[in-house]
């Protein structure tokens, strides 16, 4: 993200920030802010807040000056209703012209009519043949919103990303295979497989908007059931289609009360060790992982400094 001159000499004359890092998930909802303080030469969990929408610039502002949060680091993470994710073909381009490429190729795609900012990032692995990249579309108008109101709130926007990459952040590094299936409240689930921190494969999987009106017998009647075929699914394309070995194991963060009981289900039905799932990072006694949003905190761990492409100059900023 590119700032006018004139905002980034002030921002370099602020007073150094007390907190490490922050997270902002933009939802439909709201803001979810989760923000970071290096304790003992660790980066730490320390703030969770969720801001209502209605007005969410003004809280924003409020909230940084309470805290002491101004000039913070943050990451902005878009939520998987504010954004569009597809997969296309690679454009045979220069590296620097595979963006302005793609934003032509994808219009019937996105289907839509709104003017977009778009981003893209490339596949671990592929197919045989095959040479596709996952493309981010954001409608340009409300990137643009956001991204005003976070800066004029006193933070320093380091990067922008989306949901599906936000959470990877919060996974084991190591080389193991991992499955998430995520959920926002009333929202898709998203399913992705992870390994090394880097995102293999992503879908996302209607008809369980509802789930969390469902009772543990219904979910050992059926429910259990089919989200095992759907994770069957996608871990046999991993391991087939892009020759990985099996994954470890299946983290689960749904829109249910019955989280365990699912996961129960799920590891006798996939032979896959099943478990709702709790980040390993350090965070203070009073906060608590299942009322926190993943993508905001996924944000105040991100490590990558890779932005959308959108332009906030001076005049628009001030």
């Amino acid at each position: 993200m590119r700032i006018g001159w004139r905002k980034l000499i002030s921002y370099m004359n602020r007073k150094p920030s007390g907190f490490a890092s922050l997270g902002i998930e933009y939802d439909v909802n709201g803001l979810h802010v989760c923000a970071t303080q290096d304790i003992d030469g660790q980066k730490t969990w320390v703030l969770d807040q969720t801001l209502p929408l209605q007005d969410w610039q003004t809280q924003l502002k409020e909230l940084v000056s309470e805290q002491g949060l101004n000039n913070t680091k943050t990451t902005l993470v878009f939520a998987t209703k504010k954004y569009k994710l597809v997969q296309t073909d690679k454009p045979a381009v220069p590296e620097e012209e595979i963006a302005s490429a793609l934003q032509w190729s994808i219009k019937d795609l996105l289907m839509t009519q709104d003017e977009v900012v778009i981003d893209y990032f490339d596949l671990p692995a592929q197919t045989t043949g095959a040479n596709k990249v996952n493309v981010v579309a954001i409608p340009k108008a409300e990137l643009f919103e956001v991204c005003k109101g976070v800066l004029e709130a006193g933070l320093f926007v380091e990067s922008v990303t989306v949901e599906e990459l936000a959470t990877c952040e919060l996974l084991p590094k190591d080389q193991d295979g991992y499955v998430t299936m995520f959920q926002a409240p009333g929202a898709e689930v998203c399913l992705n497989i992870v390994k090394g921190g880097r995102m293999y494969f992503s879908r996302r999987i209607k008809g369980y908007e509802q789930i969390s009106t469902f009772t543990e017998m219904e979910l050992q009647m059926g429910v259990s059931e089919t989200l095992s075929v759907e994770l069957q699914r996608s871990m046999d394309f991993f391991e087939s289609q892009l020759r990985q070995a099996p994954v470890k194991r299946i983290y689960l963060n749904l829109d249910t009360q019955h989280q365990a009981v699912l996961a129960k289900l799920i590891t006798d039905a996939m032979q896959v060790e099943a478990e709702a799932f709790i980040p390993d990072c350090p965070k203070f006694e009073s906060l608590s992982f299942t009322d926190a949003s993943l993508a905001a905190l996924g944000g105040a761990f991100a490590t990558t400094d890779k932005a959308l492409p959108v332009d906030v100059e001076e005049g628009d900023a001030a």
